[in-house]
């Protein structure tokens, strides 16, 4: 089946008007692409505090005072929000659970392994 023949059968009638094309007259140069340099090793590095060990111990009361700043910065955000109340909740919820899941002691932690 020739090509004209698909045209026809899914309902190409024909073109019916085209964009004139200017003729190209020159090509852009491109930059010189330069030879890859060898990338040397890391001389020493510092520690980072993902071990636990280089932070703050955080206490009840603080844990506590810091989850209430994350409910009366909830208000703020929240204030002026067409968001429904359940949805800031959850929302609100979902901050406390990361800043709490990151506050697990150290023994908890052993202990899951």
């Amino acid at each position: 089946m020739s090509n004209d023949d698909k045209d026809k059968k899914s309902g190409v009638s024909g073109v019916k008007r085209t964009r004139k094309s200017a003729a190209i007259s020159q090509v852009d140069a491109l930059e010189e692409v330069t030879k890859v340099k060898k990338a040397g090793g890391v001389s020493r590095s510092s520690r980072s505090g993902l071990d636990g060990n280089t932070t703050q111990k955080m206490s009840f009361a603080d844990r506590e005072k810091l989850l209430s700043m994350v409910g009366e910065e909830a208000k703020k955000l929240f204030g002026k929000s067409k968001l429904p109340a359940d949805q800031q909740k959850v929302i609100e919820e979902a901050v406390k659970m990361a800043i709490d899941s990151a506050l697990v002691p150290e023994s908890e932690e052993e202990v899951e392994k």
